[in-house]
Protein backbone atom coordinates (compact mmCIF):
# COMPACT_ATOMS: atom_id res chain seq x y z
CA UNK A 1 0.00 0.00 0.00
CA UNK A 2 0.92 3.32 -0.62
CA UNK A 3 1.04 6.07 2.43
CA UNK A 4 3.19 9.54 1.91
CA UNK A 5 4.50 10.46 -0.75
CA UNK A 6 6.59 14.07 -1.93
CA UNK A 7 6.38 15.40 -5.38
CA UNK A 8 7.86 18.30 -6.84
CA UNK A 9 6.50 20.58 -9.27
CA UNK A 10 8.29 23.42 -10.97
CA UNK A 11 5.43 26.33 -10.45
CA UNK A 12 5.06 29.17 -8.05
CA UNK A 13 2.65 30.05 -6.12
CA UNK A 14 1.32 33.33 -6.96
CA UNK A 15 2.12 36.02 -4.89
CA UNK A 16 -1.65 36.12 -3.07
CA UNK A 17 -1.62 33.26 -2.02
CA UNK A 18 2.27 33.57 -1.07
CA UNK A 19 1.11 35.94 1.64
CA UNK A 20 -0.64 33.16 3.80
CA UNK A 21 2.94 30.91 3.85
CA UNK A 22 5.70 31.43 5.92
CA UNK A 23 8.42 32.95 4.43
CA UNK A 24 11.77 31.86 5.88
CA UNK A 25 15.57 32.39 5.29
CA UNK A 26 18.28 30.02 5.46
CA UNK A 27 22.44 30.41 5.48
CA UNK A 28 24.21 27.43 3.87
CA UNK A 29 27.42 26.99 2.56
CA UNK A 30 26.61 27.77 -1.00
CA UNK A 31 24.90 31.43 0.63
CA UNK A 32 21.36 32.12 1.42
CA UNK A 33 18.60 30.34 0.55
CA UNK A 34 14.74 31.28 0.68
CA UNK A 35 11.52 29.51 1.28
CA UNK A 36 7.92 29.95 2.13
CA UNK A 37 6.06 26.74 3.86
CA UNK A 38 2.28 26.04 4.24
CA UNK A 39 0.66 23.50 6.25
CA UNK A 40 -2.62 23.48 6.01
CA UNK A 41 -4.91 21.01 7.92
CA UNK A 42 -8.12 19.57 6.43
CA UNK A 43 -10.46 17.07 7.55
CA UNK A 44 -11.03 17.83 11.08
CA UNK A 45 -7.28 18.44 12.32
CA UNK A 46 -6.75 14.56 10.66
CA UNK A 47 -4.80 15.57 7.53
CA UNK A 48 -1.65 17.72 7.17
CA UNK A 49 -0.42 18.99 3.67
CA UNK A 50 3.41 20.24 3.86
CA UNK A 51 3.89 22.64 1.32
CA UNK A 52 7.54 24.30 0.67
CA UNK A 53 8.25 26.95 -1.96
CA UNK A 54 11.64 27.50 -3.42
CA UNK A 55 12.14 30.80 -5.13
CA UNK A 56 15.19 29.55 -6.51
CA UNK A 57 15.25 25.48 -6.81
CA UNK A 58 19.21 24.12 -7.18
CA UNK A 59 18.83 24.61 -11.06
CA UNK A 60 17.58 27.85 -10.35
CA UNK A 61 13.88 27.56 -11.32
CA UNK A 62 11.20 28.01 -8.81
CA UNK A 63 9.94 24.40 -6.79
CA UNK A 64 7.19 23.71 -5.22
CA UNK A 65 7.15 20.29 -3.29
CA UNK A 66 3.75 18.90 -1.61
CA UNK A 67 4.46 16.45 1.09
CA UNK A 68 1.24 14.20 2.49
CA UNK A 69 -0.21 10.69 3.24
CA UNK A 70 -2.84 9.34 0.30
CA UNK A 71 -4.60 7.42 3.06
CA UNK A 72 -5.25 10.12 5.54
CA UNK A 73 -6.10 12.79 2.43
CA UNK A 74 -8.54 9.70 1.30
CA UNK A 75 -9.75 8.03 4.45
CA UNK A 76 -8.67 10.28 7.00
CA UNK A 77 -6.35 7.70 8.50
CA UNK A 78 -3.53 5.73 7.02
CA UNK A 79 -3.90 2.12 7.97
CA UNK A 80 -6.84 1.60 5.45
CA UNK A 81 -5.58 -0.28 2.33
CA UNK A 82 -6.11 2.07 -1.04
CA UNK A 83 -7.98 0.45 -4.09
CA UNK A 84 -6.36 1.84 -7.23
CA UNK A 85 -3.44 4.56 -8.00
CA UNK A 86 -5.94 6.55 -10.37
CA UNK A 87 -8.86 6.91 -8.30
CA UNK A 88 -6.76 7.63 -5.10
CA UNK A 89 -5.13 9.77 -7.70
CA UNK A 90 -8.41 11.29 -8.89
CA UNK A 91 -10.14 11.79 -5.62
CA UNK A 92 -6.93 13.70 -4.23
CA UNK A 93 -6.72 16.02 -6.80
CA UNK A 94 -10.19 17.06 -6.82
CA UNK A 95 -9.53 17.71 -2.18
CA UNK A 96 -6.39 19.39 -2.93
CA UNK A 97 -8.29 21.84 -5.38
CA UNK A 98 -9.82 22.74 -2.85
CA UNK A 99 -7.00 24.12 -0.36
CA UNK A 100 -6.83 27.58 0.73
CA UNK A 101 -4.06 29.55 -0.43
CA UNK A 102 -2.46 26.47 -2.18
CA UNK A 103 -1.78 26.38 -6.25
CA UNK A 104 -4.09 23.61 -8.27
CA UNK A 105 -2.00 20.41 -8.60
CA UNK A 106 -2.45 17.49 -10.40
CA UNK A 107 -0.77 14.56 -8.35
CA UNK A 108 0.31 13.07 -11.38
CA UNK A 109 1.91 15.42 -13.08
CA UNK A 110 4.58 16.08 -10.35
CA UNK A 111 7.98 14.41 -9.97
CA UNK A 112 7.76 11.71 -7.23
CA UNK A 113 10.87 12.19 -4.89
CA UNK A 114 9.54 10.35 -1.46
CA UNK A 115 7.35 7.03 -1.35
CA UNK A 116 6.33 5.24 1.43
CA UNK A 117 5.20 1.97 0.84
CA UNK A 118 3.63 -0.10 3.64
CA UNK A 119 2.24 -2.99 4.54
CA UNK A 120 -0.13 -4.00 7.56
CA UNK A 121 0.39 -7.37 9.01
CA UNK A 122 -2.74 -8.65 11.16
CA UNK A 123 -0.87 -10.11 14.26
CA UNK A 124 -3.50 -9.88 17.03
CA UNK A 125 -2.27 -9.83 20.39
CA UNK A 126 1.55 -10.55 19.49
CA UNK A 127 3.00 -7.70 18.04
CA UNK A 128 5.39 -6.54 20.81
CA UNK A 129 6.40 -10.11 20.46
CA UNK A 130 6.86 -9.58 16.52
CA UNK A 131 8.70 -5.94 17.10
CA UNK A 132 11.33 -7.60 19.74
CA UNK A 133 12.09 -10.61 17.77
CA UNK A 134 12.75 -8.47 14.50
CA UNK A 135 15.01 -6.25 16.70
CA UNK A 136 17.18 -8.91 17.06
CA UNK A 137 17.15 -9.72 13.79
CA UNK A 138 20.83 -8.83 11.54
CA UNK A 139 19.49 -7.27 8.50
CA UNK A 140 22.92 -7.09 6.06
CA UNK A 141 24.36 -3.61 5.43
CA UNK A 142 21.45 -2.08 7.92
CA UNK A 143 21.84 -0.04 10.75
CA UNK A 144 19.35 -1.55 13.33
CA UNK A 145 17.90 0.76 15.54
CA UNK A 146 15.49 0.06 18.32
CA UNK A 147 12.84 2.36 20.01
CA UNK A 148 11.92 0.74 23.14
CA UNK A 149 8.40 -0.37 23.34
CA UNK A 150 7.62 1.22 19.60
CA UNK A 151 9.31 -0.12 17.18
CA UNK A 152 12.58 -1.27 14.92
CA UNK A 153 14.30 0.21 11.73
CA UNK A 154 16.94 -0.72 9.54
CA UNK A 155 18.60 2.18 7.53
CA UNK A 156 20.81 2.90 4.60
CA UNK A 157 21.65 5.99 2.96
CA UNK A 158 18.59 5.98 0.88
CA UNK A 159 16.21 3.27 2.16
CA UNK A 160 14.19 2.89 5.56
CA UNK A 161 12.21 -0.09 6.74
CA UNK A 162 10.13 0.26 10.20
CA UNK A 163 8.19 -2.33 12.15
CA UNK A 164 5.88 -0.96 14.70
CA UNK A 165 2.87 -1.39 16.46
CA UNK A 166 0.08 0.96 14.25
CA UNK A 167 -2.62 1.35 17.35
CA UNK A 168 0.26 2.70 19.33
CA UNK A 169 1.01 5.25 16.30
CA UNK A 170 -2.45 6.08 15.98
CA UNK A 171 -4.16 5.67 18.86
CA UNK A 172 -7.31 4.40 17.15
CA UNK A 173 -9.17 1.17 18.26
CA UNK A 174 -9.54 0.13 14.53
CA UNK A 175 -5.81 -0.54 14.39
CA UNK A 176 -5.38 -3.14 17.21
CA UNK A 177 -3.07 -6.10 16.12
CA UNK A 178 -1.72 -4.28 13.27
CA UNK A 179 2.22 -4.89 12.81
CA UNK A 180 3.00 -2.11 10.10
CA UNK A 181 6.15 -2.68 7.94
CA UNK A 182 6.58 0.69 6.22
CA UNK A 183 9.54 1.41 3.73
CA UNK A 184 10.43 4.68 2.92
CA UNK A 185 12.10 5.46 -0.64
Amino acid sequence: MLDTIRVKYRISPDPEQLKQWTHRTTTTQTGIRESYIYNPILNNDKVMLKYTYYPVGYDNSPLLTLELSLPKLIYGNNYQMLLSIPTTIAAGNKILANVLYAPILDLAEGVLIRLDMCYNHQVGDAVDDYIRAIGNLDYPHRRTKCHRGEGVEFKTKHITTKFYNKQGETGMIEATGILRQETTI
